[in-house]
């Protein structure tokens, strides 16, 4: 078969079929920290006045879990060749 014909996605027809396997598994953690803090104020001064005071203050931290990092990957890969 030509190159590039039966692709579909990220797999490909192979021919002639070998006994080539590879596999791969990868571990994603991180942490996120979210801090918020709000005041409001809401007050009638008189019956055609009324004032509102809005404050808000916020942080947000994102890391990796562990002093080691964040994403972790293991591949593995053989090959089987018969004659």
């Amino acid at each position: 078969m030509p190159p590039g014909k039966g692709t579909r996605g990220i797999g490909a027809t192979i021919d002639p079929a070998t006994g080539d396997i590879a596999r791969a598994g990868t571990h994603i953690a991180t942490k996120r920290l979210n801090k918020s803090t709000g005041f409001n104020l809401d007050s009638k001064v008189s019956d055609k006045l009324r004032m509102g005071f809005d404050a808000h203050h916020a942080t947000a931290q994102t890391g990796a879990v562990s002093p080691y990092g964040a994403n972790n990957s293991l591949g593995m890969g053989g090959a089987s060749r018969l004659p």
